[in-house]
């Protein structure tokens, strides 16, 4: 579901892509980071079709314990559930097929993203490279 941005967010709305990385990576949230942020780097390759004003970030989510970990979000321009649950659907398989070979793991060991505390403490970031 399309959520609501913070003020200072650049977009209105945004939707969680949860890849299920994070019992295979056993919970070393660094790591996770550290992924999550290849894989966005990855995403104009992925999915070249989406338009510029979007975006992906990382996102501190929450467990249904309200225990944080790390997640993507993607900016989308409008609140259009059912068009968003498909692209986050897609989104997600696109990433989990990705990450069934070794090489986004061994892709990822060279990127220097924030720390996984860092992320916890501000709540989202847009990764950057170097």
């Amino acid at each position: 579901m399309a959520q609501n941005q913070p003020s200072d967010f650049p977009g209105d709305y945004y939707v969680v892509v949860e890849p299920a990385i994070h019992t295979e990576l056993d919970w070393d949230m660094d790591v996770i980071v550290r992924v999550l942020t290849h894989l966005c780097f990855l995403l104009p390759k992925l999915q070249p079709e989406l338009k510029p004003e979007q975006s992906y970030f990382l996102l501190r989510g929450y467990d249904m314990f309200r225990s944080p970990y790390p997640v993507l979000g993607l900016i989308v321009p409008d609140d259009d559930d059912d068009h968003w649950i498909r692209a986050q659907s897609r989104l997600t398989a696109l990433f989990e097929k990705q990450l069934n070979t070794a090489q986004p793991l061994t892709d990822a060991a060279t990127i220097k993203p924030i720390s996984w505390e860092e992320l916890n403490e501000r709540g989202y970031c847009f990764p950057q490279k170097g």
